[in-house]
């Protein structure tokens, strides 16, 4: 079960959670999301069977996936998915979501889920931005050990999330927090528990933090990086020969014949600066020459469109 207060997914903290969600839901499913960012309420119920989405919200919707159902309610499904035909058969009156009810009706953004021998609760709030993860497992030993082989994924990235990383065991309860946390760790984090969790069906391309160099002053997941000099980090990045990456006929981007100083590879394909689509090495040069203190670049590696986010250290 995921619940969101609409107003709260607005926030700019939320809109990235938001963003990064879009890599684990159909194409067709993209509206909807937005429909949610504008709404007074959203909420989604995922099995084994299928999954529903319920968005209340006032406003126009134009989204050819949600259907309207009442004055102010709108809902998706996919698969056998379906919104309950009786009070009785809400989350509301269900008593194996009772822990998780008052979280998913007072919070802000909450995530409760059921596997077998254990039951998760994530909760988030968007100003000040933080979140906590709780896990009651029968078998805590093993809800420890998943923890720890994360914890090693990421420091073998070099992540900085490692030293910042708590959990705190209690009884059969495992509670996980963050020192300092900003949205772009929980992104990072999520995405690293998905790949080892489901390894298999994860869609995620896979970066590392490079050691310090070009002025890089701190990197989490290879995808997030403060730096003291941009040109010089954008440079080590981008500055490599490449060919236009063409499909349909249209240049899509730039594809690295060659390894970057840092972080990009060859056979990488950059995409795009902020929101502009990069088709040429100089347009690709104006636009970095231009940036301010914050800059993303879209890029894809194995098929798998990914964002770098770099800013600078004031």
């Amino acid at each position: 079960m995921v619940a969101a207060d609409g107003p709260s997914l607005s926030e700019p903290s939320f809109r990235r959670l938001v963003d990064a969600a879009r890599g684990y839901v159909p194409t067709s499913f993209g509206c909807v999301l937005d429909a949610a960012t504008t709404s007074e309420a959203a909420a989604a119920a995922i099995g084994p069977k299928g999954t529903t989405v319920v968005v209340v919200t006032r406003a126009h919707v134009a989204c050819p996936t949600l259907s309207h159902v009442a004055s102010d309610l709108w809902v998706a499904t996919v698969g056998a998915g379906a919104p309950a035909s009786k009070p009785e058969q809400s989350v509301l009156r269900d008593p194996q979501w009772s822990r998780a009810r008052d979280y998913l009706v007072r919070d802000a953004l909450v995530v409760a889920g059921e596997q077998p021998g254990r039951r998760v609760l994530a909760v988030a709030q968007a100003s000040p931005f933080d979140a906590w993860l709780a896990i009651d497992g029968l078998d805590v030993d093993r809800v420890s050990s998943e923890i720890a082989a994360l914890t090693t994924q990421l420091r073998a990235k070099n992540s900085s999330l490692v030293t910042r990383l708590h959990t705190d065991r209690k009884g059969a309860q495992v509670v996980v927090r963050i020192d300092k946390l900003e949205v772009d760790d929980l992104v990072a984090l999520a995405n690293e528990a998905s790949r080892l969790l489901d390894p298999v069906t994860a869609k995620h391309a896979t970066f590392t933090c490079p050691p310090p160099s070009a002025g890089i002053k701190s990197c989490v997941l290879g995808t997030t990086f403060v730096v003291s000099d941009m040109k010089l980090a954008l440079a080590g990045m981008t500055f490599a020969t490449t060919e236009p990456a063409v499909a349909n006929g249209e240049v899509e981007g730039l594809r690295l014949t060659a390894d970057a100083a840092i972080v990009l590879r060859r056979g990488d394909v950059i995409l795009g600066v902020d929101t502009q689509r990069v088709t040429s090495m100089k347009q690709l040069s104006d636009l970095l020459a231009s940036v301010g203190p914050s800059v993303t670049l879209a890029v894809r590696r194995d098929g798998v469109d990914s964002v770098l986010r770099i800013s600078r250290l004031d």
